[in-house]
């Protein structure tokens, strides 16, 4: 069905399957080996490494998973690879994809091995013993720095793996595989959990093979050598083997008939790897014969679109519901091009801005999702500058550092000092409804400005989302971690929320940072204005209870070395030329505006019939404050009226109790919270 030997890498972050060239993507840091770094070691023969990290963003996406879906069929598959460990990790060397199936659509799924040197076989979902799961000692696999070459099978119900041209495990499942294969995920699977190590010579076959076949491939044969000259009786140019599981016949020339009256000939599906059976392979709303796969719409004869992939362009609308000819009306009727994620190239999905309401054919009409949610400058202070936010609790030995301490230098910029490395000090803030509009548009970004001065077991910042896992993981980075990466993570750690990248962070120098999740679902890194990686389809946010610390993790000593300036909190991504502006010495209030206005009384009034006066201030949500009066403004004249006064908002106004003393009275307000 489709083998990859991973030798030509003129295109750093491409492969093509030799079979009938299915395109897979290079996920993160993955990359060709060196010249001669394949299974063989001779000139010409490279592999694939996915780094020495577990856990790392790295892996091979193959969007037409779907030609499994013809060894699904008759129930029936080989997946043969080349595999060298530099680490046993928690890991999938693979994973075929199966939107209707469980386990996170685990319609094919293996740990070769996972960290306890267990091989699983998984199909058809996780992780049942009687119907889904074989599994056993992966000794055989485990040792480093060799290359192992592995067979995972199905035969109805009888699964095995093979190591080296050996039988190391088998059993019987009773589930057959599912029907509705979609993506396929070499080195890695969709939880971000990728092999330590490299891969070569991948390769699917539509049948189990023998034991000779199998002790071939271990040997070093071509994959492609196994199929026989003589397997096409009709010469027709499809496979008996094809034509028997798919109701064609093996003994007559049916290449151009078209058996599901589709409008794609029977040669064509089988090239395709679409279903001979079903007019429409992947459920979408359109016939296999009108979608082209050309990624240019021209009608509805010839729609461009990939016919074993439901939504060709990943914008969450199906492609039968996408006509670019059609004026935009409702989600029925969005008028969107189904080769495009973004139809009208305004930097918003189009499925995301049917979601609010905007037009996705106009690059006039943009969803208004942004702003300015939370800014701490430290100048000073720990106070959330937009006031919408409590101030910030030092904790430890976290403190504000002396005047010209900030990034700017300048007299008056101070920043937040995280002390020692490792020992707890961070800064807090605690729960409330500042983060509400991010859990609304699921999109966040955070900016900050970070003085490093040495890479350890820390965060810069942890947004707390009470249901993630890995310690309330909303949304945080580290920045970096003690081996030099960066991590940033999304509804928890570390799987397809994750993304990394290493080598950006320099020691003992300011750097600008922004992390962000844009409403399309893709996450991204920034550092000093230039984006440093990014990684589509991320998971949804969890919803924040607004709580969260700078400089460190919560509840732990994962505190970070150095110093951080101007962190602040925004409600959706944040545009190229935003970020470029932020990196170039711009404040977020400079950029967005607004703010809290600075505490002062506005307006006194007095009513003589009660002889009772009011004051109305400005004021920052989430603060308390405290009115003192006095009739000599000297310095130990003042004295408090009423205590512990919660804001009303931008503006408070208290009614003063009747006084008795001298008709001449000053009015003084603290903030006390």
């Amino acid at each position: 069905l489709a083998y990859w030997d991973f030798n030509e890498a003129s295109e750093p972050t491409k492969t093509n399957d030799l079979i009938k060239g299915f395109e897979g993507a290079l996920m993160g840091t993955t990359a060709y080996t060196d010249d001669g770094g394949g299974r063989s070691g001779a000139a010409g023969d490279r592999a694939i490494d996915m780094g020495n990290i577990g856990q790392n963003g790295t892996g091979i996406t193959v969007e037409s998973g779907g030609i499994f879906n013809i060894a699904a069929r008759q129930d029936q598959i080989a997946i043969s690879f080349w595999q060298n460990l530099s680490a046993v990790t928690a890991s999938s060397s693979f994973r075929a994809l199966s939107p209707s199936t469980g386990g996170n659509q685990r319609g094919i799924g293996v740990h070769a091995t996972w960290s306890n040197s267990n091989v699983y076989f998984d199909t058809a979902g996780c992780c049942d013993t009687a119907s889904q799961r074989i599994n056993g000692d992966g000794s055989s696999i485990t040792t480093l720095g060799q290359w192992r070459h592995i067979v995972f099978q199905k035969n109805g119900p009888l699964k095995e793996v093979w190591v080296d041209g050996i039988l190391i495990l088998s059993g019987n499942n009773s589930s057959v595989l599912p029907s509705d294969f979609s993506q396929l995920l070499i080195g890695t699977d969709n939880e971000g959990s990728n092999i330590s190590g490299q891969i070569d010579d991948f390769a699917v076959f539509a049948d189990s093979l023998s034991s000779d076949e199998i002790a071939k491939l271990a040997a070093g044969d071509d994959p492609r050598s196994l199929i026989p000259a003589n397997d096409d009786s009709d010469f027709d140019g499809i496979p008996d083997a094809y034509e028997t599981a798919n109701g064609l016949n093996p003994t007559a020339n049916d290449a151009n008939e078209d058996l599901d009256n589709d409008g794609m000939s029977n040669i064509d599906e089988f090239v395709a790897a679409t279903d001979p059976n079903n007019d429409d392979s992947d459920n979408d709303g359109l016939k296999d014969g009108v979608e082209s796969g050309t990624g240019i719409f021209v009608d509805l004869n010839n729609t461009g679109t990939n016919p074993l992939d439901d939504d060709s362009d990943n914008d969450s609308l199906l492609d039968g519901i996408e006509n670019p000819n059609l004026p935009f009306r409702d989600s029925n009727q969005p008028g969107t091009d189904p080769n495009s994620t973004d139809s009208d190239n305004d930097g918003y999905s189009d499925s995301s801005e049917l979601q609010f309401n905007t037009d996705p054919t106009s690059a006039q009409s943009i969803p208004q999702t942004q702003e300015l949610l939370v800014y701490y400058d430290f100048n000073g202070q720990a106070t959330d500058q937009m006031g919408n936010a409590p101030d910030a609790s030092l904790l430890v030995d976290a403190a504000i550092t002396t005047e010209g301490q900030g990034v700017s230098g300048t007299a008056g910029d101070e920043a937040l000092d995280l002390a020692f490395p490792g020992d707890g000090s961070m800064a807090m803030v605690d729960i409330g409804q500042h983060f509400d509009k991010i859990n609304a548009t699921n999109a966040v970004a955070v900016s900050f400005w970070q003085f490093n001065t040495g890479a350890t077991q820390s965060s810069a910042f942890w947004l707390i989302a009470p249901s993630a896992s890995n310690n309330t993981r909303g949304f945080q980075a580290h920045t970096p971690w003690s081996d030099g990466t960066i991590y940033v993570d999304v509804a928890g750690c570390c799987g397809p929320g994750r993304l990394t990248a290493g080598g950006v962070v320099i020691e003992n120098q300011w750097q600008h940072f922004v992390f962000q999740r844009t409403i399309s679902g893709d996450l991204e890194i920034w550092v000093d204005g230039i984006k440093v990686a990014e990684k589509p389809n991320i998971p949804d946010l969890l919803p924040l209870d607004g709580s969260f610390t700078i400089g460190g993790e919560p509840n732990t000593t994962n505190s970070l070395s150095g110093r951080l300036d101007d962190l602040a909190v925004y409600s959706d991504a944040l545009k190229e030329d935003q970020i470029t502006a932020l990196a170039g010495g711009t404040t977020p209030i400079e950029l967005f505006g607004g703010g809290a206005a600075e505490l002062a009384i506005t307006e006194i009034a007095y009513d003589p019939n009660t002889d009772q006066a009011s004051l109305t201030w400005n004021s920052r949500s989430q603060a308390n404050y405290s009115i003192d009066i006095s009739e000599t403004l000297g310095l130990d004249a003042w004295e408090e009226v009423i205590d512990d006064i919660p804001s009303q908002g931008d503006t408070t106004t208290v009614q003063l109790p009747a006084l008795t003393q001298s008709s001449k009275l000053f009015f003084r307000v603290r903030q006390v919270q």
